[in-house]
């Protein structure tokens, strides 16, 4: 009897370090199946921070292309407008030389109607001279020396 007991004994004991080794290997495996979780955890929280970090980089990466097309802009707009004050410069000077020529054409229009006057003023004056040499000489040889003695000549 005692030997049944002892048999039992020893079976309840090989039994409690049965269940106590499955204990340790199933804590064992949670514990791995934890440290798994944990790992998945943060390579998924890695995975999210590289995420988040790429769309700032990409955000970041768009804001320079829009203030660089910005900046391409506003320069392309200063360079219209100063072209168009160019343009208008242009046009402002041609506008002053042609109103210049017009002028000196003008003065030259004068100045030859000035010396055309002058040239007929002249032609007058010379005209009237002759006509008055002429009557001069017409009173000097048609008067007569002697006007008793008959028709002249």
């Amino acid at each position: 009897m005692i030997m049944i007991l002892i048999l039992i004994l020893i079976l309840v004991l090989i039994l409690i370090l049965v269940l106590i080794l499955i204990l340790i290997l199933v804590l064992i495996l949670v514990l791995i199946l934890i440290l798994i979780l944990i790992l998945i955890l943060v390579l998924i929280l890695i995975l999210i921070l590289v995420l988040i970090l790429i769309l700032i980089l990409v955000l970041i990466l768009i804001l320079i292309l829009v203030l660089i097309l910005i900046l391409i802009l506003v320069l392309i707009l200063i360079l219209i407008l100063v072209l168009i004050l160019i343009l208008i410069l242009v046009l402002i000077l041609i506008l002053i030389l042609v109103l210049i020529l017009i002028l000196v054409l003008v003065l030259i229009l004068i100045l030859i109607l000035v010396l055309i006057l002058i040239l007929i003023l002249v032609l007058i004056l010379i005209l009237i001279l002759v006509l008055i040499l002429i009557l001069v000489l017409v009173l000097i040889l048609g008067s007569d020396p002697d006007p008793d003695s008959g028709p002249g000549f």
